[in-house]
């Protein structure tokens, strides 16, 4: 009995039903010598899978020797080679050696199916990056053409839900700066909360930085893997001006918070905040207060964006989607107005 048949609609293109699931496929073809042709071999398929896996390992043998040998550790390691230094190779290092991805590491390709995924995403430490960091490298290796088929559908994805990011507010700030013993991290809070910088960024700020011809603190972001992207200029105002006076004039500002991993800088500021009973706030939330704050004042979004060194506008809006927007009153444009006109008058 054949798993499948063969019909054809009015609009003279032949389609295949499977006789189980009642399922109908479109054959994309209108003859009928050919539609036969691939209906017998979706038949053939269905009967003997493991002699066309056996077979398509033999056809690989002959072209890409590598194809049935090539484990999913062989592909982090390429896709780790092919990276500049920088955080993001980093953070790749990482996922290599984290135990999630560890039941994937001797995986090898040809043979991957399902299952080898759902034992990644549901290890007892997979986390929301987990499963981004998984479905990055599944597009890798079919990009280099090393992965023959998807494993997961898009829509057979898990839906995951990331942990909920929300900016810090000014009395949070304030009541972190009065618990802080240190001097130095309090400054390099400080420089957070008035610049919106990445906390690596900010703990990296060199007096090589300031440009005094522009009033601004030029650098260029860490994440960013070239030299010809990332570059933001945040302007020396007041509040900037005098936490710089109070910082070392030649080197590093931060010495002692740069010599510092990420890891460590964030844990010390999660433990300071859970002794404060602040929750949910990290050292990324400075850059969501100030996109915050900037969309509140009437900041211009590309001034708010140059702050923050984003180049895309809707990762912009990410950032700034709770910022209560509020309107002035018609009589403060009425009377912004008029002075206008009378100083043009004049």
């Amino acid at each position: 009995m054949h798993r499948f048949r063969m019909f054809r609609r009015g609009n003279g293109w032949f389609y295949s039903e499977d006789v189980v699931t009642r399922q109908q496929v479109s054959l994309h073809t209108k003859d009928r010598k050919e539609a036969q042709v691939l209906l017998s071999v979706k038949n053939e398929a269905y009967r003997a899978p493991m002699l066309n896996l056996k077979l398509a390992k033999a056809y690989l043998q002959g072209t890409h020797s590598d194809h049935i040998c090539r484990t999913w550790g062989d592909a982090l390691d390429r896709l780790i080679e092919e990276m500049e230094e920088g955080a993001t190779r980093q953070k790749w290092i990482r996922v290599r050696d984290s135990q999630p991805f560890s039941r994937l590491q001797w995986t090898v390709l040809f043979y991957t199916e399902d299952i080898h995924f759902w034992r990644v995403l549901n290890h007892p430490h997979a986390t929301a990056s987990t499963y981004r960091w998984l479905r990055y490298l599944r597009n890798y290796a079919m990009d280099k053409g090393w992965l023959l088929h998807r494993v997961f559908s898009k829509k057979a994805w898990p839906k995951v839900k990331p942990r909920p990011k929300r900016a810090i507010t000014s009395e949070q700030h304030r009541r972190i700066m009065e618990a802080e013993p240190d001097l130095e991290r309090r400054q390099y809070y400080q420089m957070l909360w008035f610049s919106g910088g990445a906390q690596t960024d900010v703990a990296h700020f060199h007096s090589d930085c300031l440009d005094k011809a522009t009033l601004t603190i030029f650098f260029q972001r860490k994440k960013m893997r070239t030299r010809d992207r990332g570059h933001c200029r945040i302007p020396i105002g007041e509040e900037i001006q005098a936490l710089l006076d109070q910082l070392p004039a030649e080197g590093w500002f931060f010495p002692e918070v740069r010599s510092e991993s990420s890891t460590q800088r964030a844990a010390k500021f999660k433990r300071l905040c859970s002794k404060l009973g602040i929750m949910d706030v990290t050292l990324h939330s400075y850059r969501y207060a100030l996109a915050e704050r900037a969309l509140w004042s009437g900041m211009p979004e590309r001034e708010a964006m140059s702050y923050l060194g984003h180049k895309n506008k809707n990762r912009h809006h990410g950032y700034a989607k709770n910022a209560p927007t509020v309107t002035l009153p018609l009589s403060y444009y009425e009377k912004k107005k008029a002075k206008d006109l009378e100083a043009f008058q004049e």
